[in-house]
């Protein structure tokens, strides 16, 4: 259960990432640091 909420979230943050990049290209610079935790 805990694994797939991770998961989950995990995607969730990557699209607002994703979001982010195409108003705000300086949020590139944050990317590295929270795609860690999900690899």
């Amino acid at each position: 259960m805990e694994q797939i909420s991770k998961e989950l979230v995990c995607v969730e943050v990557m699209r607002a990432i994703s979001v982010s990049l195409y108003f705000k290209r300086h949020t590139f610079s944050m990317v590295p640091s929270l795609t860690e935790g999900c690899s």
